[in-house]
């Protein structure tokens, strides 16, 4: 189905669009995680200065907790900002061959040059080249998800035990 060049150019302006967004929303993430690591980092100090030999059996568990799940956590953090590429067989092309045209300086290509590329673009089927950026961009979103959650979870294990130990040390000092 051929659809005109109006309705074309603004179904080609709303899948830029929500490229655009899942952008951000990546970068938010990176982000969020760079400043959890941070936290964290404060977090394994703390308890890394709980650890004492003579502490109390608890104590010196809730400070290990703290170290091992902020561990996690940043573990998880790291894999929300270390990029990552997602195989094209992954998403369902539904027959459509991308010409890779979005992003023309990722091109393994050595035999592209600016008017060879700027003919591969005008023949470009635009909406479903944008369609599949939004695909790929929309995969490494829900992973960055998944691991930033994951390191939010592990991070608040880590903030609960570490905080309990502070709190214990200080009534034990007092």
């Amino acid at each position: 189905m051929q659809q005109d060049a109006p309705q074309l150019s603004e179904t080609c302006k709303c899948l830029r669009a929500a490229i655009i967004d899942e952008q951000s929303t990546i970068r938010a993430f990176d982000l969020k995680a760079s400043f959890l690591a941070a936290f964290l980092a404060a977090v394994v100090g703390i308890a890394q200065g709980l650890k004492k030999p003579h502490a109390p059996g608890l104590l010196l568990a809730l400070a290990v907790i703290a170290i091992v799940t902020a561990a996690a956590s940043i573990a998880m953090t790291g894999l929300v900002l270390i990029p990552r590429k997602k195989k094209r067989a992954e998403i369902n092309l539904g027959g459509y061959a991308p010409q890779n045209v979005f992003h023309p300086l990722t091109t393994d290509e050595s035999t592209v040059n600016v008017a060879t590329f700027a003919a591969r673009a005008s023949r470009t089927d635009w909406v479903s080249e944008l369609t599949f950026e939004l695909f790929k961009i929309g995969r490494i979103r829900a992973e960055k998800e998944k691991h930033f959650r994951a390191a939010i979870v592990w991070a608040g294990i880590s903030f609960a035990s570490g905080g309990v130990s502070l709190l214990w040390s200080m009534v034990e000092q007092s």
